[in-house]
């Protein structure tokens, strides 16, 4: 469980299947992951995609009530051609036919990057594959693993490492502007988050930029995915918000991420932007598009947790 976590304890207490709801779960981890996920049922295409991701999600940690990687996957699995999904960003309609998890991605050369890739939690992609929505889901990893000062692989300081097709200049650049500000902090933050961050952004510009070897990584190493060259990509950091007036620290450490993305990382990021959306955000467009089961599934294994605005 979430170390200290009072929104961890509270979503294991009633949590679970039939047979474990009258006490809970009181160490905040099921059986097994399959009693995690909506229907306790996973398809062999989506197990496939878990399988793979070098986060080795379906072990121990898809069986926590607080994993990120099954939050994202109990609230968008459903997606498919006959269930599309339609959302609304910056007054742009968009419509997702296909939903791909745990997008395995390089954000330097291959010879680097092979052996520790990117992983993106959620990919969404329209039906012509021109418009792709990618998400880094958390849920309470905000409130963990926070430290004085961001530390990358001495990789990401060699130009000699990154993709061909990549402005390594600029990427080192970013990096060493961001530490020279924010390292030596008065108190810890995530920083693991912003290194995440800055792994996809790199992966996403070669992908754009349409680096060969970043294409064919892409397309072996997640089931001949293919992206449309006219794609425009959309990055998102997808957070799980707590509700503010029961959950004061977890809160306060949201509150304190979103600051470091949306102010700190993104002022030494002078050509791209990394945006910031909660579940509940998503929540309010999409719950009227699942069916009623799905609905008050998510509701009593998350939303009730969240903050409502």
């Amino acid at each position: 469980m979430a170390k200290k976590s009072l929104l961890a304890k509270e979503m294991a207490n009633g949590y679970g299947l039939t047979e474990w709801r009258k006490n809970g779960l009181p160490n905040g981890y099921f059986p097994h992951w399959e009693f995690n996920v909506y229907g306790n049922v996973m398809s062999d295409r989506f197990i496939r995609m878990f399988n793979r991701g070098s986060g080795g999600e379906l072990d121990r940690k898809a069986c926590a009530v607080h994993s990120s990687s099954m939050l994202a996957y109990n609230f968008f699995h459903w997606i498919n051609g006959d269930h599309p999904l339609e959302l609304t960003f910056d007054s742009k309609a968009l419509t997702f036919s296909h939903v791909f998890f745990e997008i395995r991605m390089i954000p330097l050369g291959l010879s680097t990057s092979k052996k520790s890739p990117a992983n993106m939690d959620v990919m969404l992609m329209s039906e012509d594959g021109r418009d792709v929505l990618m998400l880094e889901s958390k849920l309470l990893e905000y409130t963990e693993n926070r430290s004085y000062e961001l530390k990358m692989p001495e990789s990401y300081l060699d130009e000699g490492k990154y993709c061909k097709s990549t402005d390594a200049a600029y990427w080192k650049k970013v990096i060493t502007t961001f530490q020279a500000q924010n390292n030596g902090c008065a108190a810890p933050r995530y920083f693991a988050g912003i290194k995440q961050n800055l792994c996809h952004l790199i992966a996403i510009d070669n992908l754009i930029f349409r680096d060969q070897d970043a294409l064919k990584f892409l397309m072996e190493e997640n089931d001949g995915l293919q992206l449309n060259p006219d794609a425009n990509i959309i990055y998102k950091t997808l957070l799980f918000k707590p509700d503010e007036g029961r959950f004061k620290d977890e809160s306060s450490a949201y509150n304190d991420y979103q600051c470091l993305i949306l102010n700190n990382l993104n002022s030494s990021l002078p050509n791209h932007k990394v945006g910031m959306i909660s579940y509940s955000d998503l929540w309010r467009q999409a719950r009227c598009q699942m069916n009623d089961d799905l609905q008050a599934f998510l509701e009593h294994r998350y939303m009730q947790f969240a903050n409502p605005s």
